[in-house]
């Protein structure tokens, strides 16, 4: 299971207040379910899932726990949490299909 540790949810209150409430009502929800996810272009060991709210998108940035981690990383881990217009999720969904990085997306 993912979740946002202490530190995380704390950096996302500070960092997007206008985006937490909806990260805490969502967030677990997206990484269960994503309608999207993406390999993020800047760290391999990163992932973003996207989901769809009402009007909105919410992109969740999720760390993964790979075999090669020092052992205190144990868990896949939210990162960060931003909220999407639907023009800027359709280009992140876009890009990451021609750069061939586009590892899910619900159907």
């Amino acid at each position: 299971s993912s979740a946002a540790s202490d530190v995380y949810k704390r950096q996302i209150q500070e960092r997007h207040p206008d985006v937490y409430p909806y990260f805490e009502e969502y967030g677990s929800e997206i990484v269960r379910i994503p309608d999207v996810i993406v390999a993020d272009p800047k760290n391999e060991k990163t992932v973003l899932m996207l989901g769809k709210k009402d009007d909105m998108w919410l992109n969740l940035a999720v760390r993964l726990a790979t075999e090669d981690d020092e052992e205190r990383i144990t868990k896949n881990s939210i990162i960060t949490c931003m909220r999407l217009r639907e023009r800027n999720a359709q280009k992140v969904i876009e890009k990451a299909e021609n750069e061939g990085r586009l590892l899910y997306k619900k159907e």
